[in-house]
């Protein structure tokens, strides 16, 4: 019968009388957290006690049971001498308890007495444990470049304005096509990802006179797009917040849908009031990136923007509200408004951390709105410079935009210019110069064929 008189009570392993570290009758090793007394590591014989991943994680209840299974603490003089006969004369881990102590322990010579070990690469360090205290995790820098490289690399769901797992905010002006612009790019992210659209600006019937073509046929979205609105007339529990009741709701929808990307339009309708001060956004922006890290989501956020001075370009000051909101984002672009063609419009990256910024003020990407196919959607048709849909002749207003335009055009053709190279001399798209000159015929073009 073993003598249980020297034991440590349960109580007494959460105060630390158990050694740091001791070798088990069935020759696991467990060593105790520094940071959380109660909290042990239980490492197979043949395991690498310096791996963050082969260990399993167990109570001082459970260490204190295995302490328990063998004899009395032995000294440490005699756990060495013990230590050395087993090894020498071939004898099973599972004799005897062995207290190893963790003060002058040489990491070295303890990894070449563990059987069946694997040597480490000796060109590599070993990592150290990771440490969690509140809200953070501690490694060393090192650590952090081995297990990142492990990890693969960020993949563009919509080139290059949104990167799988970052949260992306996207704003512009009411009725320039952010509802139609987001449910164009979940409708490509759906083809390969579960895609939540949460859609808390439109009604059903607004939707689907979105997606009726002039037939009255539907546009068949892919099986992986959900749409997500406000139940109607619901109220929030009592005793909870709205802002509360949002995030709950949110969390239950992506766990229904098993979602990995989510869009939210518009910011204005998470919050109960508006989120244009620093104390609205740190809530809303907080929840949002905590379920970006915890469950691996991607976050497209729709914004309106300030009432601003459209002949100049835009930047993040037209966010509407606190700057906040793009401090929490990973990434921000913005759409703008062509002052030439009502349905042409450009997109422009302002923020990015994973991807390219490759649509800036000298070369935006324009679209034109169209319903050719059936649907409400932005048609491609290149590149441009934003001051060439925004500037204004001096002195002049609006309406000469047009016209100096078309002027710039003709004074080209004068010199011979055409097809491509009429477009490297403006730096415009082709389909650009044809739309301003389209344009311009319709409003001063009063002529009629002979």
């Amino acid at each position: 019968m073993q003598d249980t008189q020297n034991q440590p009570s349960a109580q007494g392993v959460a105060n630390g009388e158990l050694p740091k570290m001791f070798i088990a009758s069935d020759g696991h090793i467990w060593i105790r957290d520094d940071f959380d007394l109660t909290v042990w590591r239980n490492y197979r014989a043949d395991a690498d006690i310096f791996s963050d991943t082969e260990y399993k994680v167990a109570t001082s209840s459970q260490a204190l049971l295995s302490y328990q299974k063998t004899r009395p603490t032995i000294s440490e003089e005699t756990a060495s001498q013990k230590a050395d006969s087993s090894q020498s004369e071939g004898s099973k881990a599972d004799d005897d308890l062995h207290e190893v102590s963790i003060d002058g322990f040489n990491p070295d010579d303890f990894r070449q007495e563990l059987p069946n070990e694997e040597q480490a690469d000796d060109q590599s360090e070993p990592e150290q444990p990771q440490r969690e205290t509140g809200m953070f995790r501690i490694r060393t820098a090192n650590d952090v470049l081995l297990q990142a490289a492990s990890q693969p690399d960020p993949i563009e769901l919509f080139s290059p304005l949104v990167v799988e797992g970052e949260l992306t905010m996207l704003f512009a002006d009411t009725g320039i096509g952010k509802t139609t612009f987001g449910v164009q790019m979940a409708i490509e992210m759906a083809a390969t990802r579960n895609v939540l659209y949460v859609d808390l600006e439109l009604s059903d019937k607004q939707f689907e006179k979105r997606f009726k073509d002039k037939n009255g046929q539907h546009f068949r979205f892919p099986d992986r797009f959900f749409r997500a609105d406000f139940t109607p007339q619901f109220r929030s529990p009592k005793g909870v917040s709205y802002e509360q009741y949002f995030n709950e709701s949110l969390e239950q929808a992506i766990e229904i849908t098993q979602a990995e990307v989510v869009l939210i339009d518009n910011m204005t309708r998470i919050a109960a009031g508006d989120t244009d001060t620093a104390k609205a956004t740190i809530p809303i922006m907080d929840n949002l990136t905590r379920l970006k890290l915890n469950r691996s989501i991607t976050f497209v956020i729709f914004e309106h923007n300030k009432k601003v001075d459209s002949t100049r370009p835009i930047s993040l000051n037209d966010l509407q509200g606190s700057k906040m909101k793009s401090n929490f984002a990973d990434a921000v672009f913005s759409i703008g408004r062509s002052q030439t063609d009502k349905d042409l419009r450009y997109i422009k990256q302002l923020k990015v951390r994973s991807a390219e910024l490759i649509y800036d003020t000298e070369n935006v990407r324009t679209y034109q709105i169209t319903t050719d196919g059936g649907f409400l959607h932005f048609e491609p048709i290149g590149y441009g410079n934003e001051h060439d849909f925004i500037k204004v002749s001096e002195g002049g207003s609006k309406g000469d935009v047009l016209q100096e335009r078309y002027d710039r055009i003709q004074e080209a053709r004068k010199k011979g210019l055409q097809g491509q190279g009429l477009s490297d001399y403006l730096s415009w798209t082709k389909p650009y110069i044809s739309t301003i000159e389209k344009r311009w015929r319709e409003k001063y073009d009063t002529s009629t064929d002979s």
